[in-house]
């Protein structure tokens, strides 16, 4: 109460403190071609879209996805193959859920198969990388960073993604901008991961000052139809491919008795409930 007074007491004499700056203020204005770049991503963001994911660790450890997402509402589902079976993901606009690969199961209690996180909520370190990683498979999450943190964009060639024309382009986000940006029904979601990737980089991981480079290419319809990035905090590289325009998602939720919620599994001691 004393602070409030005091505030009031100073807005009286002095006129209000001026807000402080947005990132995009401090950044200053866009080129033409960085508009070009983020009217492409956000119009692929009203759009629903079958995508194809390729996260290469090494020349023996690939991770092949396929997935369709409705982007107006936050939704998607997604099976991704990985060295160690087949994993299944259900993108909510505040929670995602993870079926792991089968070999995986004996990480949960028994009975269980599918993990549940809610990448806006706080948590151990361990539950803050793993939501990491899962945003990381998650083209939502991926075409947003283009779509709320582009600050330079620079044309590079013209080529074909799945034999159809396509423009390439260079861009360096700011995470700090597309966290405070982020708009849509998983904004909360998206900027929580938006800040993990920011620590991670502060972490000296890759990257330095919040900012990092992805590579997007645009459709002549105007169409962000492929990027491909190196995410903060992963130690791969990242090809998002979208293989076409259309369709529903089927989303149905998993037996809710076969969900663990991952915040509530590692709450106490993150390091004996899960490896």
């Amino acid at each position: 109460m004393a602070l409030a007074l005091a505030s009031a007491g100073c807005g009286g004499l002095f006129g209000s403190a001026p807000p402080a700056p947005s990132p995009a203020a401090l950044l200053g204005p866009i080129s033409p071609t960085t508009a070009h770049v983020v009217a492409a991503a956000k119009r692929t963001l009203h759009l629903t879209a079958s995508t194809e994911l390729d996260i290469a660790y090494s020349q023996s450890q690939d991770f092949l996805g396929r997935g369709t997402f409705d982007f107006p509402r936050g939704v998607g589902t997604e099976q991704v193959t990985a060295p160690t079976g087949v994993e299944r993901l259900l993108y909510l606009p505040r929670t995602v859920f993870d079926r792991q690969a089968p070999n995986e199961y004996l990480l949960l209690p028994e009975g269980k198969s599918w993990l549940s996180a809610e990448p806006a909520e706080k948590g151990s370190q361990r539950y803050e990388f793993f939501v990491l990683q899962v945003e990381d498979l998650n083209p939502d999450f991926l075409l947003g960073q283009l779509a709320w943190g582009a600050v330079s964009a620079q044309a590079i060639a013209s080529g074909t993604v799945d034999g159809a024309p396509a423009s390439e382009y260079s861009v360096e986000v700011d995470l700090v901008l597309a966290a405070s940006s982020a708009a849509g029904p998983s904004k909360a979601s998206l900027a929580a991961g938006m800040r993990d990737e920011r620590a991670a980089l502060a972490r000296g991981v890759s990257g330095v000052d919040g900012q990092f480079e992805m590579d997007a290419w645009i459709d002549g319809a105007g169409r962000v139809v492929q990027v491909q990035l190196a995410p903060p905090g992963s130690w791969g590289r990242t090809t998002l491919t979208f293989t076409a325009f259309h369709g529903t998602v089927q989303a149905a939720l998993p037996p809710r008795s076969e969900v663990v919620d991952l915040l509530k599994l590692s709450g106490h001691d993150p390091d004996s409930d899960i490896a």
